[in-house]
């Protein structure tokens, strides 16, 4: 059970090699400051987990290093990372229970859940969902002390009409570059045969050291790695808090392909993607949306 695995520095704060991207970083910082959050400056500066885990990831080449840590920090930034918040996606996103973080597992892990059934390929919501999965996942990564986190992956009756190759990949991208190190296991449940294929290429892409940390289990399983009280129901955990809510967030699905699409949607092209959704999004909000497409129809 690949669990509690994840490398460390010896002495961090004694090595060269620290000090030498430290030093390399802060150069860069002052040649042009707006580039980066000054909170991630003072984790470098401090010699945090934000600057560790690039000497980890890159086996401690300064330059590889560097060159991580200044990409990660720049995209950070440029995402707005640190000023995400519920109100800067759809109340569908939530509501729908796509992914969503959760309560801890056995070993004290931060979790995160994806439920891959009810992925959507929907071109027009696509960069809006990867930046919902970077929002969620900063959620539970810890850039300063480097704590631990879990990725649970519900797989029971996905298809390939959930398999998206540029949405995994960007998950891959997030693991690797920008939350690389952290992850203490991911685990894949109920795997369907049919995406087996679509595994020997995620595979491939991971080192060979570190694809102990992909675990495939069956549902009944889980309970060896999440206590049951800890876990959703519908993987017949009898947690009560919900991963299906309603966020602090006046923002419908309409009302954010009307503001984020330009030219405009039209009114035909939003009631198709309503329609594709209309399955995993709560009633109240389905009725909603149809309200709003046919006040678009008006217009």
């Amino acid at each position: 059970m690949p669990l509690n695995k994840v490398p460390r520095l010896r002495d961090p704060q004694t090595r060269d090699c620290v000090k030498e991207v430290r030093e390399m970083f802060m150069e860069e910082y002052k040649r042009d400051p707006g580039q980066f959050y000054e909170e991630d400056v003072k984790l470098v500066d401090e010699m945090k987990f934000l600057l560790l885990r690039c000497l980890i990831s890159k086996r401690k080449n300064v330059k590889d290093s560097y060159n991580m840590l200044v990409n990660m920090c720049k995209w950070r930034k440029e995402q707005r990372i640190r000023e995400l918040t519920e109100q800067d996606f759809p109340v569908e996103y939530f509501s729908a229970g796509i992914c969503f973080v959760y309560e801890p597992d056995k070993y004290g892990n931060r979790t995160i859940y994806i439920r891959t059934s009810r992925l959507k390929c929907i071109p027009e919501l696509k960069q809006s969902f990867k930046l919902f999965l970077a929002y969620l996942m900063y959620q539970i990564d810890d850039c300063e002390n480097g704590e631990t986190f879990a990725i649970i992956f519900d797989l029971t009756n996905t298809g390939w009409n959930n398999y998206d190759i540029d949405l995994l990949m960007y998950f891959l991208t997030l693991l690797k570059e920008y939350f690389p190190v952290n992850a203490d296991y991911v685990l894949a449940i109920n795997f369907p045969w049919i995406l087996s294929t679509a595994w020997s290429v995620v595979k491939r892409l991971i080192p060979p050291e570190r694809r102990d940390v992909v675990v495939f289990i069956q549902s009944k399983e889980v309970f060896n790695y999440v206590d049951k009280q800890n876990c959703p129901d519908f993987l017949e955990g009898t947690c009560k808090r919900e991963h299906q809510f309603m966020p602090k967030s006046n923002l419908t699905l309409v009302d954010y392909l009307l503001s984020q699409n330009d030219p405009v949607l039209s009114a035909k092209r939003m009631a198709e993607i309503v329609k594709s959704l209309s399955d995993i999004i709560q009633k109240e909000q389905l009725a909603i949306a149809q309200k709003k497409l046919e006040e678009c129809d008006r217009r």
